[in-house]
């Protein structure tokens, strides 16, 4: 039998941590691409089935009161296709309200999510824009999901390694997925 062949940069981002066996989220730190900014890659394995994930990973009724970094979520418009919404994070991470607009894939289990605008946060805006796309696999018994996140800085400000809060991105789905659960929302 020939050997398993890697055609692109996502299948090596799947094959290139261990096959989950328990509960976790790994967070690297990637070089910059050609946006400019920084880029985080945040594995997250969960005992679910996918959609299970890909549910609560779109449920932003309950986002804030499962996360550690995010203040307060508003719907704006919601469709099949996009879901606009407003988020602030707690103020001690960052002011102002982000502008974000979500386009779920659900037969791809992917989800592709930008902000498209950051107002209220005068000369304490971090970020420019900010960039995701997060596919699930199934793994057995396991789920997961990989995150690709860029964040492209506003002119004078410096990237500090932002791993902590990815961390707690990660391990808030998990939560969510817990707390859904509990709510008989699966």
């Amino acid at each position: 039998m020939p050997p398993r062949q890697i055609h692109d940069l996502q299948q090596t981002m799947i094959y290139d941590y261990p096959v989950p066996d328990k509960e976790q989220v790994i967070v690297r730190r990637l070089p910059w691409d050609y946006r400019g900014g920084d880029n985080y890659q945040v594995v997250m394995d969960m005992e679910c089935d996918p959609e299970e994930l890909f549910d609560a990973m779109l449920d932003f009724e309950i986002q804030a009161e499962t996360s550690h970094v995010i203040d307060w979520v508003k719907i704006i418009e919601k469709t099949d296709e996009c879901i606009k919404l407003e988020m602030a994070m707690l103020p001690e991470i960052h002011p102002g309200k982000f502008l974000y607009k979500y386009y779920p894939e659900r037969e791809n289990l992917r989800i592709h999510w930008w902000c498209y605008g950051v107002e209220g946060a005068g000369d304490k805006q971090v970020w420019e824009s900010i960039d995701v796309v997060a596919h699930i696999y199934p793994f057995g018994k396991f789920s997961r999901a990989i995150f690709t996140e860029n964040f492209t800085y506003c002119k004078g400000q410096l990237t500090p390694d932002a791993t902590p809060i990815f961390a707690g991105v990660g391990n808030d789905i998990i939560n969510r997925v817990k707390e859904r659960r509990k709510r008989g929302r699966k």
